[in-house]
């Protein structure tokens, strides 16, 4: 019994070491300090064996700044700072022990004299254990794995010290009446937790955080040379336990960062949930930036050499994504260029309606009235025979308009164009359409898709059935094509489906064929709508 406030005091000093190497090479913060005072401040509680007054006060005292101490060490922790409800906790319970202390020291009086003290007591305690909980809720990641141990210990030594001084005031251990065996049982017990707690509990966070810092280390050691970039940010995930994390590059064509696609997203700046870390891939060159919880801002320097170090993963990983950044700095000028096209398509088709057409019309009435009033039977026929092909050539030039733009495209979307484009066909059509209208180049892209499937089929299918499916899934317009026919299309044969196909390729778009001998033929497209 007499040797227990000394292993606490040591415990808890010891604890400062433990602190100081978990925490960040020396920097212990706060935490470390408190728990200090706390072990040096401990032996006090025993002080009241004396049986003067002064010292049963100073016993009172201690064993006050004792757990005060202990709670705002564990609050401060991993953090190393306060934040509102903990800030008000902690002033709550030192009003709470401090003002009833002051008024037993000038009143010359002991707990005793406090009626229901003992509860108030187990309040502080319970209250302890709701603004832990609170903490625990908050964090995440690397800094709730840490806090976890610590959160045990805390609630342990709360529970532990709210209970044993509860027992000590109802059994008066500051009286002449005390129970001097239960006062040495529960003394005993409550320091032989307090020697293993707190440096055990820190040893088990500071061992989290190690496993932390050499999981990422190993989680970019063991990417192979080829590591997609989805893989690096899958493996920091992992070993961060932080699933909104994300990786940005810097693209130097495109003179901001991009995602793991190559997609711009700007400069990415910090704000009260995220922080940025950057990735260095090159002589202090930031390759990349992670964009993660605003908490592990206090883990920077706990893993910021090992993800700095391994610059061949980043800079294998940063050349990948400038690849993709030009692939889609390129898509997106072929989508330009598509939307282009369309417009131009639809201006000509205008031009050609508006204009050459009533043209025509107004040549086919100027014909007909010039029929009427020549006399001259050589002139006649002569006139009949242009009028015969200005009539041929009416149907083809409209024809050749609405193949050019069509009408129910522009006006009504894809759905309504397809169901156009069937109406024509001789041929049974099942139709799946989605009517959700993705951008007009993509519309245009799938209906000269569309187009040229009905003219391979009816040309060389054979096919007495047709399925058409459109849908918007996620991003991507997604149409196919199936029919009944003897199959073995081949895309290299057909020089409109390879076109097609190339169109389809240069906007980030996808087009396979599959077409067994004899088992009809499936043409599946899929078109990014961004």
């Amino acid at each position: 019994m007499a040797l227990i406030p000394a292993f606490v005091a040591v415990s808890f000093c010891g604890s400062l070491l433990v602190l100081n190497d978990e925490l960040g090479r020396g920097r212990g913060g706060a935490t470390s300090i408190l728990l200090v005072a706390a072990g040096f401040i401990w032996p006090t509680n025993y002080l009241y064996e004396w049986g003067n007054p002064l010292a049963i006060h100073l016993s009172m005292i201690g064993s006050t700044l004792f757990w005060w101490l202990s709670a705002c060490a564990c609050l401060m922790y991993p953090q190393q700072r306060l934040q509102g409800a903990e800030r008000g906790y902690l002033i709550a319970m030192a009003a709470g022990l401090g003002v009833p202390e002051i008024y037993l020291i000038l009143t010359g009086r002991t707990y005793d004299a406090l009626p229901y003290f003992d509860y108030w007591i187990l309040a502080i305690g319970v209250g302890f254990l709701g603004v832990m909980s609170m903490r625990y809720r908050r964090y995440k990641g690397v800094a709730r794995r840490t806090l976890l141990p610590v959160l045990v210990s805390g609630v342990g030594l709360s529970l532990t010290g709210a209970f044993s001084w509860f027992l000590l005031l109802s059994s008066g251990v500051y009286t002449p009446y005390v129970d001097q065996k239960l006062v040495d049982v529960v003394l005993c017990v409550q320091g032989i937790l307090l020697i293993g707690a707190a440096p055990i509990s820190l040893a088990i966070g500071g061992l989290r955080r190690r496993f932390i810092q050499a999981s990422v280390a190993d989680a970019l050691a063991r990417l192979p040379p080829d590591a997609p970039p989805e893989a690096l940010q899958q493996a920091l995930r992992l070993a961060l336990h932080d699933d909104r994390l994300e990786i940005l590059y810097w693209s130097p064509n495109h003179d901001e960062y991009v995602d793991s696609d190559g997609r711009p997203v700007g400069r990415p700046e910090e704000d009260a949930d995220k922080v940025l870390i950057r990735l260095y891939a090159g002589e202090n060159r930031a390759m990349a930036v992670l964009v993660a919880d605003r908490q592990l801002a206090s883990e920077a320097a706990l893993f910021g050499d090992v993800v700095s170090a391994p610059r061949q993963p980043v800079l294998a990983v940063w050349l990948q994504v400038h690849d993709r950044a030009n692939q889609e700095q390129q898509r997106l000028l072929n989508r330009r260029l598509e939307e282009e096209r369309w417009k131009e398509r639809q201006r000509l088709g205008r031009d050609l309606h508006d204009g050459v057409q009533q043209h025509l019309y107004t040549l086919g009435v100027s014909l007909a009235l010039a029929s009427d009033q020549v006399t001259d039977g050589q002139a006649a026929e002569s006139i009949g025979r242009a009028k015969r092909q200005l009539s041929a050539i009416l149907p083809a030039f409209r024809d050749l308009i609405h193949e050019l733009a069509p009408p129910e495209l522009a006006r009504n979307g894809l759905a309504c164009a397809i169901h156009a484009l069937v109406e024509r066909q001789p041929i049974s059509v099942d139709l799946h359409l989605d009517t959700t209208r993705p951008p007009s180049s993509v519309e245009y892209i799938a209906y000269l898709i569309t187009c040229e499937a009905f003219t391979n089929i009816l040309k060389h299918a054979n096919a007495s059935q047709v399925v058409i499916t459109t849908r918007t899934c996620e991003h991507d317009l997604e149409l196919m094509i199936s029919d009944n026919g003897i199959g073995g299309a081949d895309m290299n044969r057909s020089r409109g489906l390879a076109g097609l196909r190339d169109r389809v390729h240069s906007v980030g778009g996808h087009l396979s064929l599959v077409s067994p001998s004899g088992g009809g033929t499936l043409l599946e497209v899929r078109i990014p709508c961004e």
